[in-house]
């Protein structure tokens, strides 16, 4: 009886934990934000991919008005204006509701958590703040309808180093003045009106910004990148509100590398543990170069294509992708950066194609422009380029570059230049283009790892404008760099490099013919003999060569190499 009994409450006591833990899995955590596009940049993106793969339930909703501040939204609140756009995340599935009161968003949910941030010229200026936060959180007291909801400080963060923004003046254009004066202001106004969670996202991106990644977490200048900046961002708001580590959290970002999702992670955690100052990540992943074994292909413009094609959505200077996708899919560690701005974005590109790059029509449609002629928009940009970085300095590459603008009948020439230790150019017509490529081969990288990329007009460009246009570019390991030699079984090494006058060839096997070509392929010498192991090439000018190598079965190896002058 008694062994009865002990079996009916143990079972009981299960259900009832089962319950409960059944109870706790099916809550679902609801979080408004009332802000502007900096709410939308950290709360919109990736936080509801972050909890849903953690097993949470969330419903995210965002009172959105563009460059938003806390005096704008009391007056709204106090007169109950129809002023917002209110984007709402239930569950993974997203809506707009247009034409919406403050009231009405405070209203529609019964919120958890409900988050409060300044406009980002102001975010760092204290007296700002006064008395429009007091007054919208004694606002949202009175209409809130979960009397236990918890207010939080969304701490914004510092705009890049090269802002163009007006707002940075307020900070003597000082990304590390404004950073600072914003945790000031953050922790002084929200023990002012008694709030006790700040989310301390202006930290996690200057933590970032601290690592081999640097000042490349805004895709404008001020507003975070789509990926690894809302990330970053998403990271944490996630760890701060539901407490739960995001180091080696499983979701990732499709358009963030695993390098990059370390860093954020990292960036966001250590926010957490010491949001008032700049925890370095200096020391935390170093980038290295790699081989490219497959062709990269890269998308300009606003529209995010699918597929193999890596996308760069800004014109800004400073944006960036970093470890650029192959076409199988790979990471690579390889990056490009906008290193001279373009004038902007255009999406009238021709929609419909017959080139080898197989281009679907999100990447022909659109590209980034410049005007080298007119000021166009108040804006003249004579040049726009890349650096591409953490290139391998033994292997040598092919560019292809794409460039479209559809239904114009003059002529937009654009010139296309690629720099190493050596540069080619190429140039095409990009008026109502839909087959022609411009392609510059063999170029091989500086000492460190890197070729320039500029645009700019060509001499038979006619615009008054001058308008030039790069819709894509494709990155690809040369033939001449060895990497696809077939045949190339016999160990070969050829030293040193660069060289001043004499190279030496060690091979397993006896070298019985050499032939040195230039970068374009042009034979420059031939030696023969039953053994080479050294060559003479004093006589070749500055440069860099391509030397093949064949030995006494037939196998042939290639060796890049780099004559510099002679030492004195």
């Amino acid at each position: 009886m008694k062994k009865n009994y002990l079996r009916v409450v143990l079972y009981t006591t299960l259900l009832i934990l089962s319950f409960q833990t059944s109870v706790y899995s099916q809550q679902v955590i609801k979080i408004l934000a009332i802000g502007n596009s900096f709410s939308q940049d950290a709360a919109e993106a990736y936080l509801d991919d972050l909890a849903t793969a953690s097993g949470i339930k969330l419903i995210v909703g965002n009172a959105y008005i563009a460059g938003c501040s806390l005096e704008t939204h009391w007056n709204n609140a106090n007169e109950n204006l129809v002023a917002y756009s209110y984007r709402k995340i239930n569950e993974g599935d997203s809506a707009t509701f247009a034409d919406k009161t403050l009231l009405s968003c405070i209203t529609d949910e019964n919120w958890d958590y409900i988050t409060f941030q300044q406009a980002s010229p102001y975010s760092g200026l204290y007296n700002t703040y006064f008395p429009y936060l007091t007054n919208l959180i004694q606002y949202v007291k009175n209409n809130a309808t979960n009397p236990n909801a918890k207010f939080a400080l969304h701490q914004t963060w510092a705009y890049a180093a090269n802002s163009t923004h007006t707002g940075f003046s307020n900070y003597s254009k000082d990304q590390t003045t404004m950073y600072n004066a914003i945790v000031d202001a953050n922790n002084r106004a929200s023990a002012e009106v008694g709030i006790d969670i700040i989310i301390p996202a202006g930290t996690a991106i200057q933590n970032g910004r601290s690592s081999f990644i640097g000042d490349n977490f805004c895709r404008d200048g001020h507003h975070l990148s789509l990926g690894l900046g809302r990330y970053t961002a998403a990271c944490t708001w996630f760890e701060k509100i539901f407490n739960k580590p995001v180091i080696d959290h499983s979701f990732i970002p499709k358009n963030v590398s695993a390098t990059e999702a370390k860093i954020a992670q990292y960036a966001a955690h250590y926010a957490i543990l010491n949001p008032n100052s700049v925890t370095s990540l200096v020391d935390l992943i170093e980038n290295t170069t790699t081989e490219l074994k497959f062709p990269i292909n890269i998308d300009f413009g606003s529209t995010v294509s699918s597929g193999v094609w890596n996308n760069l959505t800004s014109p800004t200077e400073g944006c960036r992708i970093m470890e650029l996708l192959d076409m199988n899919g790979n990471n690579t560690k390889i990056s490009i950066d906008v290193n001279d701005a373009f004038t902007g974005v255009n999406a009238s590109g021709e929609t419909a194609t017959n080139t080898e790059l197989n281009m679907p029509n999100e990447v022909s449609s659109d590209c980034f422009y410049g005007n080298a002629g007119a000021a166009f928009s108040g804006k003249s940009e004579p040049t726009g380029g890349f650096l591409i970085s953490n290139l391998s300095k033994n292997t040598a590459y092919n560019f292809t570059v794409y460039g479209s603008r559809y239904a114009v009948t003059d002529n937009r020439e654009t010139l296309f230049t690629a720099k190493g230790q050596n540069e080619g150019t190429t140039s095409f017509n990009a008026s109502n283009n839909s087959s022609v490529l411009g392609k510059v081969n063999n170029i091989v990288p500086k000492e460190d790892g890197t070729i320039s990329i500029i645009l700019g007009a060509g001499t038979s460009n006619n615009n008054s404008y001058k308008f030039f246009y790069i819709n894509a570019l494709q990155i690809a390991p040369s033939p001449l760099s060895g990497i696809n030699d077939v045949h190339q079984s016999t160990t070969t090494h050829t030293y040193p490099n660069p060289f001043y006058n004499v190279i030496n060839i060690a091979s397993t096997t006896p070298i019985k013919k050499v032939y040195v070509n230039d970068m374009l392929g042009k034979r420059l010498g031939e030696y023969n003999g039953e053994q080479i192991t050294i060559l003479d090439l004093g006589t070749l000018s500055t440069g860099i060569y391509i030397l093949k190598m064949i030995d006494e079965n037939n196998n042939v190896s290639t060796s890049l190499l780099t004559k510099k002058h002679q030492k004195i």
